[in-house]
């Protein structure tokens, strides 16, 4: 998904990568057809399909219809579950204050030459052994530690796919259209939505869309190794989104999209254009040769990272401007209902 997005011409500082919007549908899919693991690639596959066809269709302006308190009420619900999910790290005092300190570094030191948020981390991960906290070492088995070479995924031909789904019955032929309508769906949306967060935050407008026939912006196209695709930046994100989740399918993945938190940490550590390939080529650097490296960091250090980015995430301007809307608009009906009790 990282590669593909950088390729393919995912809209710049958005970062992709395999995300649970994704897994779980899948899931709730493999649940239904009772445990058919081996169809996972077909039903990632068709929302691949699902995905091009909306971008062929030139549908990705309808993100447009999304208004920016919908826009901030997505991304503050997100910020409290990401929040409420790490509360189970907190188990002592010195847990606590493991995950203040790296989020207070990865908040407060300036990214000039490191990202603040791998400072925390390390920093955080270093003392963690002092007071015996967890690791993800200690926490899962120690075989998922040791990938190597191994890691790296066998090639699905697509029609090795196409023969997973022979002798299949009719009732999980129904389960795989609607899985993968809604990993398309919800991958759309999120990917999009990214996509307007980046534009926010850089004061750009490279995801600008207009309801009326005009042409889509395509002032600063988003780099690329594609010269043929659409214009406009919507397009071509949606156009990279399912190219991702197709090479997923093929190399055995469960897909995914644009994932907001890291974009969020990626913006506040000072990523460029081209952070999403290199976060592809540190996530597989991390796995085939580094792994080892990646069980002696602690939780209550991730932890403190995920507590800035809930922080980051949430749209505080625009809870202000919305709450202070709200009130001016409740304060003007209210001198309105006075003036007519007065003229009655």
């Amino acid at each position: 998904m990282g590669g593909a997005s950088f390729a393919f011409g995912m809209r710049p500082g958005v970062i992709a990568g395999s995300a649970a919007v994704a897994a779980v549908p899948l899931g709730a899919f493999v649940s239904e057809s009772g445990g058919r693991v081996d169809l996972i690639p077909a039903v990632v596959l068709l929302a691949a399909v699902f995905e091009f066809s909306v971008a062929a269709l030139n549908q990705t302006r309808l993100i447009e219809l999304v208004s920016e308190s919908i826009l901030a009420g997505f991304l503050n619900a997100l910020s409290l579950l990401l929040f409420l999910s790490q509360l189970k790290t907190l188990s002592s005092p010195e847990a606590v204050s493991v995950t203040l300190l790296c989020a207070a570094i990865s908040q407060f030191l300036p990214s000039t030459v490191l990202p603040s948020s791998l400072v925390g981390i390390t920093v955080a991960s270093a003392i963690s052994p002092l007071f015996n906290l967890p690791t993800l070492g200690s926490t899962f088995d120690p075989s998922v530690f040791s990938f190597g070479f191994s890691a790296i995924p066998a090639f699905l031909t697509p029609t090795e796919i196409l023969d997973s789904l022979q002798n299949v019955d009719l009732q999980t032929l129904s389960c795989i259209l609607p899985a993968s309508f809604t990993i398309a769906f919800i991958s759309i949306v999120e990917t999009l939505l990214a996509a307007k967060m980046v534009d926010d935050f850089k004061c750009e407008d490279l995801c600008a869309v207009f309801i009326e026939d005009e042409e889509l912006d395509s002032s600063s196209p988003p780099p690329s190794f594609s010269f043929l695709l659409p214009s406009d930046v919507p397009t071509q994100s949606v156009l990279a989104l399912s190219a991702g989740n197709a090479i997923s399918a093929l190399f055995g993945g469960f897909g995914g999209c644009a994932l907001i938190p890291q974009t969020v940490l990626n913006l506040n550590s000072g990523g460029g254009s081209i952070a999403s390939m290199i976060s592809f080529t540190a996530t597989c650097s991390l796995i085939i040769l580094l792994s080892p490296l990646l069980s002696n960091i602690s939780l209550a250090a991730l932890t403190g990272v995920m507590f800035t980015v809930c922080y980051q995430t949430v749209q505080w301007d625009s809870m202000r401007r919305i709450f202070s809307d709200a009130l001016e608009k409740r304060h003007v009906e209210r001198l309105s209902e006075l003036e007519s009790e007065k003229e009655e």
